[in-house]
Formats: structure tokens, C-alpha cells, sequence
């Protein structure tokens, strides 16, 4: 099963999508500085926050 990515915005802003395991993602984030913001707008209501990030991390590792 390959993910399906998703992501829009620049340096400073914007959303991303993703698939992965079976689970949709989808959030937004903000750059301001050294600080990032991350907002998740949609995730399966069992999925724990740890296993969030993590997914998220993994998402920004394939991205570079």
C-alpha cells in the first residue's frame, strides 16, 4: 500500500495530507523563527498524539 501525500504552502505556512498504515492525516503548520506549529485537522480518533508525531516525523523525513 503507498501513501498518498499531499502538501501546500511555502516557508512560513501551510496544510498537508497524508496516508499511511491504513490512517489519514491531515493538518497545518506555521514557521515562525526556530518555532514550528503543527495542527492536526484530521486524524482517526484512536490514533494516540505520540503515534501522530511520530507519523508526522516520518512524513517531514521523506519530504527532505
Amino acid at each position: 500500500h503507498r501513501a498518498k501525500n499531499s502538501d501546500d504552502g511555502d516557508a512560513s505556512a501551510g496544510q498537508f495530507s497524508f496516508s499511511a498504515r491504513g490512517f489519514d492525516l491531515a493538518g497545518g503548520y506555521s514557521i515562525s523563527g526556530d518555532l514550528i506549529e503543527v495542527s492536526v485537522f484530521k486524524k482517526p480518533w484512536l490514533l494516540s498524539c505520540k503515534k501522530i508525531e511520530a507519523e508526522i516525523r516520518k512524513y517531514l523525513d521523506r519530504a527532505k
